[in-house]
C-alpha cells in the first residue's frame, strides 16, 4: 500500500514559504509604521507645534521645545534605525539577487529612493547634532537674557529650516514610492 498525501519535503516547502511571506509582511509593517512615524512627525512639528509655539516669548519656547524635541528625534532616530535595516532587507532581496531587476526601472526607482533616504538622513544627524545639540546646551548652561542664551533662537530657526528640507525630500520619497509601485 502507497502512502496518502503530499511529499514531507512538499509540505515543509509550504511552510517555509508561509513563514518567509509572514517575515516579508511583518518587516514591511515595521517599513511603513518607521516611515510614516518619521514623515508624521516632522508634518506635526511644521504644521501644528510650531506655529503654536511662534506665538510664545522665547523664554517659555525654549523649555518646551528642547526636551519635546529630544523625545523627537530618539524616535525618529529609532525609525531611521528601522529603515535602514528593514530597507536593505528589501532592496538586497529583491534587487541583490537579480541584476536585471536592478537596472530596471523598478531598481532605479528604488535606487533614487536610497539615494534620497540617506540625504534625509544626513540632514536628520545635522539638525541632531548641530543646531538641537547647540540649542539644548545652550539652554542648559545659560541664564535667560544672556548673549549665549540669545543664540538659541537662530539655531531652532535653522534646526526648522531643515526640518522642512526633510519634509520634501520625505513627500518625494513618497513619490518615488508610488512610481515604483505602479512599474
Amino acid at each position: 500500500a502507497g502512502r496518502r498525501g503530499p511529499p514531507p519535503d512538499m509540505i515543509a516547502d509550504v511552510f517555509r514559504r508561509i513563514r518567509m511571506v509572514t517575515i516579508d509582511a511583518l518587516l514591511h509593517v515595521l517599513h511603513v509604521l518607521a516611515a510614516v512615524t518619521w514623515l508624521g512627525g516632522m508634518v506635526f512639528a511644521i504644521l501644528a507645534l510650531h506655529p503654536v509655539l511662534v506665538t510664545r516669548p522665547i523664554e517659555e519656547r525654549i523649555p518646551l521645545i528642547v526636551p519635546v524635541l529630544r523625545r523627537f528625534f530618539i524616535l525618529a532616530g529609532s525609525s531611521i534605525a528601522v529603515l535602514a535595516a528593514t530597507g536593505a532587507y528589501f532592496y538586497f532581496a529583491r534587487l541583490g539577487v537579480s541584476p536585471s531587476l536592478a537596472g530596471s526601472r523598478y531598481g532605479i526607482l528604488m535606487t533614487a529612493k536610497f539615494a534620497v533616504t540617506l540625504a534625509m538622513v544626513l540632514v536628520f544627524l545635522r539638525i541632531v547634532f548641530r543646531h538641537y545639540a547647540a540649542a539644548s546646551d545652550l539652554a542648559r548652561l545659560e541664564q535667560p537674557g544672556s548673549v549665549r542664551y540669545a543664540e538659541i533662537p537662530a539655531h531652532l530657526k535653522s534646526l526648522t529650516a531643515l526640518v522642512r528640507v526633510n519634509l520634501v525630500l520625505g513627500t518625494l520619497v513618497v513619490l518615488i514610492v508610488e512610481l515604483a509601485l505602479r512599474t
